[in-house]
């Protein structure tokens, strides 16, 4: 029989033989030259090819079935001396082809039928010798996509060769493996043959894969990672961490549960195929709760390939997987500080499925990076209560200041008033009393005589210099203990009356009318009716001394529509209403009317009754109204007040502008 075939494509499976350190061309170049030494040898050597002609016999009593080499004389070489090498016969051929690490065969190339296999080959498809040769591979069922096998001899027909074509190879045993086939077409006898060599990768593949596995699920542990130190929002990570771990294990449903203090739990985060039910809504029972504290107290990690065959379940955990059909699960506790926040949970609903550790180690670890997040998110609320309150304390104690120094202020003002009320009213009232005393004391008898007006005009100075006197302590007292209110209903038809009744002498010296005209059927209202008469009687005061003879100074009363009430909540008010028809004020005087005003520029009987309306403001306050003035120069004035239905707890408070 006669071979042919390439030595370039021989070499790639001859070189594992003879070592790495080694040039398999030398080797052959050697073999050539020591031809002479083997009678009946020829061959033809070119830069492209070393083309090797031999003749072989395949023989039974061969070890390796493979043809013994006997050559013709050399005739084309240069004759030269060459240096003594051991002699090559041609078992070395058969060793090569025997133990070449990949799995080598012959076949004919007409219809594939085994001519000769090596060992490599025996191991890989777990066959004896004798059971292949003279047998097609299809016949053997050696390659379970027959398509791609056709595929693969068509390119060899068409080009001659086929280098590391993938594939997938059957064994005996019905185990598939995926190779890498190379075959190169070769001349045995004149009869066309195909040398094919076929490398188990299924190791390589399965490395590959678990590489792959393993820098995803890096990518997704950093992933996740990467989202907690970004992320303060507990909801957030949970969310996608649950979304990525269902993209990720190809599963139809990820969740992560949380126990509450009683025991029962819910979901607070959940990524679902469309086409089964969510368990959003869902209440974990106490019981279940229990039984997961049972099973992770015993493993860390819960495995249920079949829910079928499963074992030791309650009968709450029966009913969820029946609801919401679940054929495989895996859960992983979720622990924080000691205690059991919740559990990260894989459903397969489809089918059974057998969960590779793999899989069971990246949940755990998930499950380790969700308890660091829920971790650092309530560490942020502790840290963000305690930031609250401590921004509330130093509110409070920010406003506290303000307050002291407001006080501080108004000490202030009230202390500039008495300077300018001792200095300036109370020296007024002085410096006449003296200019009568001096008149007196100027008549030239031991024995003198006082006119009885004048003695009117003495006493009214000394009353009106009690009075201020009297005022001052008033407005000290009411700055250090607040106005006491004495609360008892109201009937403001009679106290607006008695007031009329008891300015009425002062009222026709001016020539002044008095008009009550606050309804009788008023609505109820509560108050200090003592200090409400003082209001009253103060502004009617105001009204008579500080206008010509002949006004008309009229009381009102009418309850406020809820969308003129003071109030932000639109509550019921009464508006009272002193009206005059005099000079009225300018607007000056309006802004500051009701406020101790110690530099005013104001007339001397302007600024005297200052004290009277800081009083009405301080008192309407107190019952938790407001006070103001409207006035148009030489039309008239109206003063008007607000009271709430019902008095607010305002008792002995303090109130400053």
């Amino acid at each position: 029989m006669r071979v042919s075939f390439s030595w370039a494509w021989l070499g790639q499976y001859i070189q594992p033989t003879i070592g790495p350190s080694a040039n398999w061309l030398d080797i052959a170049s050697e073999w050539c030259n020591s031809y002479p030494l083997l009678p009946n040898a020829s061959m033809a050597y070119s830069p492209l090819s070393a083309i090797l002609s031999m003749d072989t016999a395949i023989s039974d009593n061969h070890p390796s079935n493979v043809v013994s080499v006997s050559s013709p004389p050399l005739q084309n070489f240069p004759q030269q001396t060459p240096d003594p090498l051991p002699t090559v016969t041609d078992s070395v051929f058969a060793q090569v082809f025997e133990r070449s690490p990949d799995a080598m065969t012959i076949s004919t190339l007409a219809d594939g039928r085994f001519v000769a296999v090596n060992q490599r080959f025996l191991e890989l498809s777990e066959y004896q010798r004798q059971d292949l040769i003279g047998l097609r591979s299809t016949e053997l069922n050696f390659w379970p996509n027959l398509a791609a096998r056709d595929r693969q001899r068509q390119k060899i027909e068409r080009q001659g060769s086929l280098y590391n074509e993938e594939g997938e190879f059957r064994t005996q045993s019905g185990t598939i493996k995926i190779v890498t086939v190379s075959a190169e077409i070769i001349t045995i006898d004149q009869c066309p043959c195909v040398l094919c060599s076929i490398r188990d990768i299924t190791q390589e593949k399965q490395a590959q894969a678990q590489l792959k596995l393993a820098n995803e699920r890096d990518r997704l542990l950093g992933q996740i990672a990467l989202n907690i130190r970004q992320s303060l929002d507990l909801e957030q990570i949970l969310q996608s961490t649950v979304a990525e771990v269902r993209q990720f294990l190809g599963v139809e449903r990820v969740f992560v549960t949380q126990f509450g203090p009683e025991k029962s739990g819910s979901v607070a985060a959940e990524s679902v195929a469309p086409s089964f039910p969510s368990l959003a809504g869902e209440i974990m029972s106490p019981e279940l709760y229990d039984e997961l504290i049972e099973v992770f107290s015993h493993t860390p990690i819960r495995v249920i390939d079949d829910m079928n065959s499963a074992v030791h379940t309650s009968h709450c955990f029966q009913i969820l997987v029946s609801r919401y059909r679940v054929k495989a699960g895996l859960a992983v506790p979720i622990t924080v500080n000691g205690r059991l926040f919740g559990v990260l949970v894989a459903h397969q609903c489809e089918e059974p499925r057998p969960w590779t550790e793999f899989e069971q180690q990246l949940l755990q670890r998930l499950a380790t990076q969700v308890a660091i997040a829920i971790q650092q998110s309530e560490l942020y609320s502790q840290i963000r209560s305690l930031n609250i309150n401590l921004e509330q304390q130093v509110a409070d104690r920010t406003h506290e200041l303000e307050q002291r120094t407001q006080e501080l202020e108004e000490l202030g003002h009230f202390r500039d008033f008495l300077l300018h009320a001792v200095t300036h009213d109370l020296r007024t009232t002085a410096v006449g009393m003296t200019m009568l005393l001096k008149s007196l004391a100027a008549q030239p008898s031991d024995t003198i005589h006082m006119p009885r007006p004048l003695l009117n005009s003495m006493m009214q100075a000394c009353d009106q210099q009690r009075d201020k006197l009297d005022a001052i302590r008033e407005v000290h007292t009411l700055e250090i203990q607040g106005i006491p209110l004495n609360v008892t209903p109201l009937n403001c038809h009679t106290i607006v009356d008695n007031v009329m009744a008891l300015l009425q002498p002062r009222a026709q010296e001016n020539e002044a009318v008095l008009l009550n005209q606050v309804p009788l059927d008023l609505v109820s209202l509560a108050g200090d009716t003592v200090q409400l008469e003082r209001v009253f009687q103060h502004l009617i005061t105001n009204a008579i001394a500080h206008n010509p003879p002949g006004i008309t100074i009229t009381v009102q009363a009418e309850i406020l529509a809820p969308s003129h009430s003071p109030s932000p909540d639109h509550s019921g008010y009464v508006q009272f209403q002193v009206k005059d028809d005099g000079q009225g004020i300018s607007p000056e005087q309006r802004d500051r009317l009701f406020y101790l005003c110690p530099d005013c520029t104001q007339s001397r009987q302007f600024g005297s009754i200052r004290l009277g309306l800081y009083l009405c403001r301080q008192i309407i306050t107190a019952h938790g109204g407001t006070i103001d003035v409207a006035s148009v120069p030489q039309t008239g004035t109206t003063v008007w007040f607000t009271l709430p239905y019902t008095l607010p707890a305002l008792h002995n408070r303090r109130h400053f502008n």
